[in-house]
């Protein structure tokens, strides 16, 4: 795996964190709610002092995380939109759209097109197009 492979598994990585920390804070919110009423405002400043700058850094990151996530779910249903006006026929992905949604560079979709990874199909010499299907394997993670 190259670099770019290995920062979208870390994001990939990131953002099933991020969904089970989310779930974990809704299931725990209702009693945070109840345990900062029944706190004094000088416990609640005392805690607010005991946040150190490592926490603040990883909640910057995984708040950068979920909205990655939430524009891709956006770009994805925008597709699915496409994809219903296409009525059977095959949708293609131009090169951006593909590495957008895969969240990769154009080297990489060229090394996996070499590796048999993600295979385009050729317009033009330099006009190259995926199938949506593919792209969708990928992103479900059945290839």
């Amino acid at each position: 795996m190259g670099f770019r492979e290995d920062r979208a598994m870390q994001q990939t990585l990131a953002i099933a964190k991020a969904n089970k920390l989310i779930e974990k804070l809704q299931e725990q919110l209702p009693n945070m709610f109840q345990r900062l009423v029944d706190m004094s405002m000088a416990e609640i400043r005392d805690s607010l002092r005991a946040v150190n700058e490592e926490q603040a850094r990883k909640v910057a990151t995984l708040s950068t995380d979920i909205y990655n996530v939430l524009a891709r779910r956006q770009k994805l249903l925008d597709l699915e939109r496409k994809v219903k006006q296409h009525k059977g026929q095959p949708m293609l992905l131009t090169k951006r759209e593909t590495a957008s949604l895969l969240l990769v560079d154009y080297s990489t979709l060229r090394k996996w097109a070499r590796k048999g990874f993600l295979v385009p199909t050729r317009i033009t010499p330099h006009r190259e197009l995926y199938r949506y299907s593919d792209v969708l394997k990928i992103l479900e993670g059945k290839v």
